[in-house]
């Protein structure tokens, strides 16, 4: 009988989990997933090729993290007793789901895979501490662990990368490829008409920030939202004329029609947690593959990347005069040089 891997994921909606799930059984290996639904998010279970089972629904938001541990704990204890008596292997999708099964002692070996630094948003800042202490545990404890980022080995471990550890990226869906989008490398900036647009869920005070001096002070020019929910004020932007909200989209199928739309892609984090400084989102593989120049938060990780690589800005967001000095200086050189391999 092969070897199975039970898959325990508190937010369904994600791809990446998808993905991860579906890159498994492609490979022919057994699987079974257990999963936690947000009500806030649209639930992806029918794009998952092996058997899955809900074990309830999930309040969304940093407040909810801690206060849901405990109904948390009870279901994957019960996902837990029911393979203990096997040699399952466990995948666990982010820090919380790793935090509740390292209390349920078990002694299934576990695979942990880190998308974000989750417990750097607690306060006061002894109770990030041990949970840092607790991550990091985990991290040795367990048959592999994943990063989604170089940078978060780095956050944890320095320059050490022990021997247990891997790096996957959010890269782009390889089904992108097999699209027949209308999307074209050859399409150029109108320099009187320069178009930004933000891709994804829509939050981020350093976003808000970014619209809202982009669009008063260039009312030419436009900046494009693609993505739902909408959260924070960010739907206070619709006040401006060259604002505009695309809705939800489909990805990756919609992406060409997307990135041909636009000029430079703004991904840029609030940068008042350290989760920010170490992450390293998929936009910037989309803005590498469409060849559409990204704007990120200076001061980042992925900044870093991004000026190795010479494929876009990084700036200030919560700086006006920053975003404003960089928008002065965007020329179609500069841009078009940005999608140069």
């Amino acid at each position: 009988m092969k070897e199975k891997f039970v898959f325990i994921i508190s937010n369904i909606h994600l791809p990446r989990c998808v993905n991860r799930v579906n890159e498994f059984v492609e490979r022919g290996l057994n699987v079974e997933v257990y999963y936690f639904d947000r009500p806030l998010f649209k639930n992806e279970t029918l794009k998952i090729k092996a058997p899955s089972h809900s074990l309830g629904e999930l309040d969304s938001g940093r407040s909810a993290y801690l206060g849901r541990m405990y109904g948390q704990y009870k279901k994957v204890k019960s996902v837990v007793e029911k393979y203990k008596n096997t040699d399952a292997v466990i995948y666990l999708f982010g820090f919380d789901m790793a935090m509740v099964y390292h209390f349920c002692r078990s002694k299934l070996r576990y695979i942990f895979e880190e998308s974000d630094l989750r417990h750097t948003y607690f306060r006061p800042s002894i109770v990030s501490k041990e949970l840092e202490r607790l991550d990091k545990k985990i991290i040795r404890k367990s048959l592999l662990t994943v990063f989604t980022s170089e940078g978060f080995n780095r956050y944890h471990f320095g320059k050490e990368v022990h021997d247990n550890i891997a790096f996957i990226p959010n890269r782009l869906n390889p089904a992108v490829a097999d699209l027949d989008g209308s999307f074209s490398c050859e399409k150029r900036t109108d320099p009187q008409h320069i178009k930004i647009g933000f891709v994804g869920s829509i939050r981020f005070k350093t976003v808000y920030n970014f619209v809202d001096v982009f669009c008063r002070n260039y009312p030419k020019y436009e900046f494009h939202f693609y993505g739902s929910p909408v959260q924070g004020n960010i739907a206070e932007l619709d006040k401006y004329d060259n604002c505009y909200f695309h809705g939800a989209f489909v990805s990756p199928n919609d992406l060409p029609e997307i990135y041909s739309n636009i000029d430079l892609v703004l991904s840029t984090y609030d940068t008042d947690y350290e989760n920010a400084l170490y992450a390293e989102p998929n936009k910037m593989y989309e803005s590498m593959y469409f060849e559409v120049p990204i704007i990120v938060s200076a001061g980042t990780y992925v900044a870093e990347k991004v000026n190795e690589l010479g494929i876009g800005f990084a700036v200030d967001a919560m700086d006006n005069d920053a975003i404003i000095q960089l928008v002065e200086n965007l020329t179609i050189e500069k841009i078009e040089e940005k999608k140069i391999e």
